[in-house]
């Protein structure tokens, strides 16, 4: 599915699609919020059946997606800080990641 194609998709659930770091091959777009997405690995992204109505479920896959992020600060399309408020919003803070 192209990067227009996803957009569109998103739009359609109602969901908007500002990027946080940049797009490459083989990575799945994962909406750590209503707006916020993260590209991360296929292996990563199907990995954890997730609902954006269930909270438990998404604080487990956006643990993982911003671990994967901070591992790639090269590719982040915001600053650092920002990428970690937003992180502070839609993960436990006692997760460990920062």
């Amino acid at each position: 599915m192209s990067l227009k194609s996803r957009k569109q998709f998103a739009a359609k659930r109602g969901l908007r699609f500002i990027n946080l770091n940049t797009y490459q091959k083989n990575l799945s777009a994962h909406h750590v919020d209503d707006k916020h997405v993260i590209f991360v690995p296929k292996k990563i992204h199907n990995k954890h059946q997730h609902d954006h109505n269930d909270k438990s479920s998404m604080q487990q896959i956006n643990k993982e997606a911003f671990k994967y992020l901070f591992g790639k600060k090269e590719h982040l399309k915001i600053p650092l800080k920002d990428a970690r408020n937003i992180m502070l919003k839609t993960v436990n803070n006692s997760c460990g990641i920062l």
